[in-house]
């Protein structure tokens, strides 16, 4: 039986506004029931302190992809030829701040987060140097394609590059945090003397900007009123929809940001998740329940089906951006909601894509428990406990005619890292949430059985007494005789008279 089957009821009555003589009623019946008040996010509550800082590690991962082969690509056009290095690992710290309750059931807040990595951890040090593409290369030419004056400067100013400088060899850490860039610095320098309101900066990282910041406000639900909006996102940015895409349905603002959802989780639904890096929801799927650290979880995975195209799958139509037809399924353009930049997303080693994606480069190897995203979340509390977001940052090459240099490159999608943003409770929160919750509901449960068991027992005693009276004469009044004193009773008994 499961536990939502058998508390439903009771805690819903702890989530309602109840008075105190109330809750000391419920609370005789199940003490630590009413543990759930603290669900909903409020300054009152024993978890508000984990709402604002997670009290569980989290470890944000990167793998990069060197292309050993980068001239071969360049002149023959051959296939690049990836080798994986990595992990990269930082340590992740979050804290909220600005936390305001708004009157509408909702509270707002920033949420700061800053990465330190961790060398032990990783399979090198953040000085490790890879080659790969020159990506501001591609963020210039994605900025100017559509602007002639402009355009012109521009391919005069990338015709004067070698074949050496389409692709770079950097660090890890700034390809991640950002460094200076000669070809971005000139090409800003032009479009400022033609006075072109185009923002263009002159260093250049995947992540510049992102540490010891945030990546917007949020907005959500804290429960108090509607337990089933627990966590449930109601604006980012103040925007309730998203304007990077086509449709309604695209563009909706669907689900939380991963970490708490409604309580009473069935599996019957999926669940969404939003997250700013895609710049749009995610839908995961139920796949099994298993026990870690001796709580029950319920297993949420992005299905094959999240980057299908819309031949694929009719439901992503939306999500098609590209004026001349969608991308192949497995891949996304978030470009709009990245400066332009021509960053496509999939998932890791394309797993799930087009095998027209997958054959253009040499050396990914797709797996679906290494590369899937996952929710692991427990069903009665809403709380995750487990999860794991993986994406692949990639960048959509295309034959760059008007360059001499590029006449020979192919078309393709160039993976340049996968990450890995991961988090599992720790051992003394899950002692602390079995001592606190799920203890006392499997007691709760034993208690419920076992009432139900001598209830029934003693209904089944009554039921037998009075049945046992109904069909047992009474003793009748004044003195009786037994039937053997009596004498014969059946015939085969002779009791012989005193002597006088």
């Amino acid at each position: 039986m499961k536990y939502h089957q058998v508390f439903s009821l009771e805690l819903q009555y702890c989530f309602s506004n109840k008075s105190e003589k109330e809750m000391l009623n419920i609370s005789i019946i199940s003490p630590s029931l009413c543990w759930f008040n603290n669900i909903p996010i409020e300054k009152s509550s024993e978890t508000y302190k984990d709402f604002l800082t997670p009290p569980s590690p989290i470890f944000f991962q990167i793998w990069v992809f060197h292309i050993a082969n980068h001239i071969e690509v360049l002149q023959n056009g051959d296939k690049p030829a990836l080798v994986q290095m990595g992990p990269y690992t930082y340590r992740e710290e979050r804290l909220k701040v600005n936390v305001t309750f708004n009157d509408n059931g909702t509270v707002s807040y920033r949420e700061n987060r800053w990465f330190v990595f961790e060398e032990e951890l990783s399979s090198g040090p953040e000085t490790d140097n890879f080659t790969t593409l020159n990506i501001p290369i591609a963020v210039i030419d994605n900025l100017v394609k559509d602007q002639k004056k402009l355009f012109k400067e521009i391919v005069n100013l990338l015709e004067e590059l070698s074949l050496e400088e389409y692709f770079l060899t950097l660090s890890v850490r700034d390809l991640m945090w950002g460094y200076p860039d000669k070809l971005l610095a000139d090409a800003k320098a032009i479009i400022n003397r033609l006075h072109f309101n185009i923002t263009l900066d002159d260093e250049f990282g995947l992540f510049k900007g992102q540490n010891g910041s945030d990546d917007g406000l949020y907005t959500v639900f804290t429960g108090k009123d509607d337990a089933t909006r627990h966590g449930t996102i109601n604006r980012w940015n103040g925007m309730s929809s998203l304007p990077y895409w086509t449709s309604d349905t695209a563009a909706m603002i669907n689900g939380s940001d991963g970490t708490m959802y409604a309580p009473f989780q069935t599996g019957d639904d999926p669940i969404y998740v939003f997250s700013s890096d895609v710049c749009r929801s995610l839908d995961l799927l139920y796949r099994y329940e298993y026990t870690l650290k001796g709580i029950d979880l319920y297993r949420y995975v992005a299905p094959p089906s999240l980057f299908e195209n819309s031949t694929a799958n009719p439901a992503n139509k939306g999500f098609c951006t590209e004026a001349e037809g969608c991308l192949p399924s497995g891949v996304v353009d978030v470009s709009a909601c990245r400066q332009s930049a021509p960053i496509v997303l999939s998932q890791p080693h394309f797993l799930a894509a087009d095998p027209s994606i997958i054959n253009s480069v040499y050396g990914l190897h797709p797996n679906t428990e290494e590369h899937q995203t996952i929710i692991d979340l427990e069903p009665i509390t809403g709380t995750t406990m487990n999860a794991a977001k993986k994406l692949q940052i990639n960048i959509h090459i295309t034959n760059v005619s008007y360059l001499t240099q590029t006449s020979n490159l192919k078309s393709m999608f160039l993976p340049i890292l996968w990450l890995n943003e991961s988090a599992v409770i720790d051992d003394k929160s899950a002692a602390l949430f079995k001592t606190k919750v799920q203890e006392p509901m499997k007691l709760t449960q034993a208690i419920q059985v076992t009432t139900i068991t001598v209830g029934v027992f003693i209904l089944f005693c009554i039921a037998m007494f009075f049945s046992k009276k109904r069909f047992c004469p009474s003793k009748q009044k004044g003195k009786e005789l037994s039937p053997i004193m009596n004498g014969d009773v059946n015939g085969d008994v002779n009791v012989e008279p005193e002597d006088a």
